[in-house]
């Protein structure tokens, strides 16, 4: 067996984000780690591949800040096509060529992503989670 062992059934993370950098940074971390990541330009992109059943999604990243639909709209929207996938909200920007995230936690209060590492961390736990209605980011 080879030193990079890639998981049976890697979670797969829809990413919704404008900018690219962002998207390309995130996926480029979950890859590293032995996630999968979908990207999505727009709220209509992230909804066409949600659209599509056959494909596995464990956990929406969305930013609050997308184009086309408000953030919120997106989510319902989301979870009515993927009812029971968990969604984690961050906070997005570029600084001078550098990536920026803050993950913002169940609405309430928020969590910094101040390297990979805590991204990383913060979407294992949000999939692994079991979906409580009434509890979590399904409020």
């Amino acid at each position: 067996m080879d030193s990079l062992t890639i998981p049976a059934n890697p979670i797969s993370v829809l990413v919704v984000d404008e900018e690219p950098s962002v998207l390309v940074f995130i996926a480029r971390v979950l890859d590293a780690n032995g996630m999968r990541a979908l990207l999505a330009r727009n709220g209509s992109e992230a909804v066409g591949i949600a659209e599509r059943p056959y494909i596995p999604i464990d956990l929406i990243l969305t930013n609050a800040a997308v184009p086309e639909l408000r953030e919120p709209e997106l989510l319902d929207r989301l979870h009515r096509i993927r009812p029971g996938v968990r969604d984690l909200r961050m906070a997005a920007c570029v600084d001078r060529g550098i990536v920026r995230i803050q993950l913002i936690a169940n609405g309430a209060g928020t969590q910094t992503a101040a390297c990979d590492d805590g991204l990383v961390e913060s979407i294992r736990k949000s999939a692994s989670t079991p979906l409580v209605r009434g509890a979590g980011c399904l409020n």
